[in-house]
């Protein structure tokens, strides 16, 4: 089941296409049924499925559905010949707003084509702003990131952009008012569950909080913008979003480090603080929660 996106707006209509895989064509008298499982709906007594409309190949594009309610939503079709069930899949998918009304103006240091393009208006002059925006620190000159890192020790606050990478922390570590401690966490192998804060940046965020399957792992919408790598917090930092192994998270068998890694964080700096981010929000600022998430890193 492919959504044609994992996060709808209230207002909006659900489309998603349902692909049959793994056979060159189907029985003759295959029927698609699908159905919506709402938020809070018993699993164990679901709502009748829906005869779904004449597949074009091996795919079937289905109606458009509203959601009537916020919150995680549950989409399955099965496929079946008479009464024999031949495959079956589920997909979830949200429903909550996702669009910031607030402005807040901001400086930029560096080339941020894509924060330009979607935040531009809000742009003001560094003298005038309390926040300042960068790129990854390796790629600004060295006089504009010791200003910035200045500026943040000052009392302003100064937000990365984009996920730093070993070049950018020791560029970083170069400058004597940056502090020491903040590091890359070590690679781990296997998938990893991201985990959210609440508060400021986490309260409410779709795909993310206990309504979830994991309880307070994200998932869904959230998972889409899965660093590269993540960070180990210094002393006196604030973590907001991170990340633990998800064998260990989940009790497989010979996995007992949940190996926490921070991916979003605020590392005092003087009076003021820099702000992490590896989420890769930059590179979907198309998306409204990538947006949301701009603004709520805006507002910390």
């Amino acid at each position: 089941i492919r959504p044609r996106a994992a996060l709808i707006e209230p207002g909006d209509a659900l489309e998603a296409t349902v692909f049959a895989t793994g056979t060159a064509s189907l029985p003759a008298g295959t029927t698609l049924d699908w159905r919506v499982l709402a938020p809070g709906e018993d699993p164990g007594l679901p709502p009748p499925w829906r005869t779904g409309p004449p597949p074009t190949g091996n795919a079937w594009l289905l109606p458009a559905f509203l959601p009537p309610v916020e919150g995680r939503w549950q989409l399955a079709a099965r496929l079946r010949r008479g009464t024999k069930v031949l495959a079956m899949a589920e997909e979830p998918f949200w429903c909550a707003p996702a669009s910031g009304s607030s402005q807040v103006s901001f400086a930029l240091a560096g080339d941020l084509p894509s924060i330009r393009e979607a935040f531009g208006a809000w742009v003001i002059p560094a003298e005038f702003s309390r926040i300042i925006f960068i790129g990854p620190p390796s790629l600004l000159a060295s006089s504009d990131l010791a200003r910035c890192v200045r500026d943040a020790a000052a009392g302003k606050t100064v937000i990365i952009a984009a996920p730093v990478e070993a070049a950018d922390l020791a560029a970083l570590h170069r400058l004597p008012e940056f502090p020491g401690g903040l590091e890359l966490a070590p690679a781990t192998a296997g998938p990893r569950l991201p985990l959210v804060r609440a508060g400021r940046f986490g309260s409410r965020l779709p795909g993310a909080g206990p309504q979830e399957p994991w309880g307070f792992f994200a998932g869904g919408p959230v998972s889409v913008f899965a660093p590269r790598t993540a960070l180990t917090a210094p002393a006196g930092a604030t973590v907001y979003a991170g990340s633990v192994d998800a064998a260990a998270a989940t009790g497989q068998a010979g996995a007992t480090d949940l190996g926490y890694a921070a991916e979003v964080l605020a590392v005092p700096v003087g009076t003021g603080r820099m702000v992490f981010c590896q989420w890769t929000l930059a590179d979907h600022l198309d998306r409204p929660l990538a947006r949301l998430l701009v603004l709520r890193l805006l507002g910390l």
